[in-house]
């Protein structure tokens, strides 16, 4: 693993076409994202709720994931303690343009729903966050395999020796920033120990 990263100091490593992952719940969620996001927790019995991939572009770092209702960009920085996963794509315009095909496209309750059961991507014009990710990657021809966020992440550290790296939102000088460096490693951890890399 990684050394713990701030946001602050690590965003130049963030590059378009790398894999986030969340597993921390952000402070400024909603109650009712809050249940969400601990409903999903337990069903897939993993501590990764989200998948996305980093874009940048004008010197913003943004992430295109899908998230109900419908496939988006966000920002980064908004979202919350993350794993880092970089990834050895290669990118261009073409990944670009891929990439943004997914923006705008409905987001797929019932089949994220089936996550938890390994039922999953089924071809249709609706996606959950995993699947979304996993599309774009068999696309740009890198071989990413997996149903839940926590498969990918396993499958991307499997398939190309790739770092997990935790970042956290806090400057390290903040006093919040070491217990929640504790929470996020222990996240990375676990997915080593899943994916048998120690």
């Amino acid at each position: 693993m990684s050394e713990i990263a701030s946001y602050s100091n690590y965003r130049p490593n963030l590059r378009s076409g790398d894999l986030v992952a969340w597993g921390t719940v952000p402070d400024n969620l909603s109650l009712f994202s809050k249940i969400v996001v601990w409903i999903v927790t337990k069903a897939l019995r993993s501590p990764y709720y989200h998948v996305g991939i980093v874009w940048r572009t004008n010197n913003r770092v943004l992430i295109v994931e899908a998230s109900p209702p419908r496939c988006r960009i966000d920002v980064l920085s908004r979202r919350g303690d993350f794993v880092h996963i970089p990834m050895p794509t290669v990118w261009k315009k073409s990944s670009e343009n891929y990439l943004l095909q997914y923006v705008g496209k409905p987001y797929s309750i019932w089949e994220a729903m089936l996550v938890p059961f390994k039922i999953g991507g089924v071809k249709n014009r609706a996606w959950y966050c995993s699947e979304l990710v996993s599309d774009f990657y068999n696309g740009q021809g890198y071989y990413m395999e997996g149903i839940s966020p926590e498969d990918v992440l396993v499958s991307a550290i499997k398939e190309y020796e790739t770092e997990l790296v935790p970042v956290v939102m806090e400057d390290e000088d903040s006093p919040d920033f070491e217990k929640r460096s504790k929470k996020i490693a222990g996240l990375v951890q676990r997915t080593l120990r899943k994916a048998n890399v120690t």
